[in-house]
């Protein structure tokens, strides 16, 4: 029995690790990303409100491979949040394997995993994405009307 509880504590441990290290690598690609998006964005919208610009193709096909990724991260992050749901869900039915408390009590365990943080913040960047989709698209139209293609 005290074997089996060092296996659930173990996959519990590795479980709280592993959902740190996700969310902090999501954090990270998501800062690099958007910051490549700023620094695009703002080479482009230079060339274009200085007419250094003489055809918009640049744009529309910059502001298409954009819109595939920022969609594809969309996508990602929609994953990333179930897998943190999932992890947050199994994180519980292990504690409450190991707590092995009588029913009639009051003590609960809970995850470390702060569940509520995580999916507000995903949230939120989830929702800046569809605000970069946006900009893109009428990036890439105000090119195709101020410059021909």
């Amino acid at each position: 029995m005290e074997g089996n509880n060092e296996l659930l504590r173990m996959e519990l441990t590795e479980h709280n690790t592993f959902a740190r290290h996700h969310f902090q690598l999501y954090l990270s690609w998501y800062t690099f990303f958007l910051t490549v998006n700023f620094a695009v964005i703002g080479w482009f919208t230079n060339d274009l409100l200085t007419g250094a610009l003489k055809v918009s193709l640049p744009i529309v096909i910059i502001a298409t491979f954009f819109l595939i990724q920022l969609i594809l991260s969309y996508l990602a992050s929609l994953k990333l949040r179930n897998y943190f749901e999932t992890t947050h869900n199994r994180c519980n039915e292990l504690l409450k394997l190991l707590a092995d408390l009588p029913p009639e009590s009051n003590l609960q365990a809970r995850t470390a995993i702060p569940l509520q943080v995580y999916l507000k913040i995903i949230g939120l960047m989830c929702s800046t994405l569809i605000s970069f989709c946006l900009f893109w698209i009428a990036l890439a139209v105000v090119s195709i009307y101020r410059v021909p293609l």
